[in-house]
């Protein structure tokens, strides 16, 4: 089970022991992978950082494939459910306490790890307008943290002045997963 993480094909073997079918999300996956994982080795944030968007129905593997290879190489990994999440500033769960979770299992100002957003798809609006009423704001929130941005969050117990923390998402591998379905089964990216 060693991986060459400098290997896409040596990843995608790997995945072949766990995943069936799925070559070309296996493929995209392992590209993704290698790149980060050998920024991250040699230390080096100029090496670009290919975030991740996952499209397929529930039970394909899309989570797994990305918990496998981050628990491989031992990367923090955090996911959440969009369903339900609110946008800074709104009553509810605000989304960015997703990085509250992983600053739980990292430190330093723009740490290593993986954030996985599912049901990304639900903050879309379809033609009859129903949605996520965040979703929109969601969505912005989640483009403006991609690349990079200084995230402030609420920690699980506040430090002792009160204050929020922040987190620097620089060297934040994204991955959106989602399954995308209109109506009748036909993908409601289809246009």
């Amino acid at each position: 089970d060693r991986i060459d993480w400098e290997s896409p094909r040596s990843i995608v073997q790997f995945l072949d022991q766990y995943v069936i079918g799925q070559d070309y999300a296996k493929r995209t996956v392992a590209v993704a992978f290698s790149t980060y994982v050998t920024r991250k080795k040699v230390g080096d944030e100029e090496l670009p950082k290919e975030n991740i968007i996952l499209i397929g129905p529930s039970g394909v593997g899309k989570t797994y494939m990305v918990s496998l290879l981050a628990k491989h190489v031992s990367l923090p990994m955090v996911q959440t459910n969009l369903t339900g999440k609110s946008t800074e500033g709104y009553k509810g769960e605000n989304l960015s306490g997703v990085f509250g979770q992983l600053r739980a299992q990292t430190s330093g100002e723009a740490p290593y790890g993986v954030v996985f957003f599912d049901e990304i798809d639900k903050l879309t609006h379809d033609q009859w307008g129903s949605g996520s009423g965040f979703g929109l704001g969601l969505q912005d929130e989640i483009i403006g943290w991609l690349e990079e941005a200084v995230v402030s969050y609420a920690p699980e117990s506040r430090n002792s002045s009160g204050m929020n923390s922040k987190l620097n998402t620089r060297n934040i591998l994204f991955v959106v997963a989602g399954a995308f379905q209109g109506v009748g089964g036909e993908s409601s990216l289809a246009g």
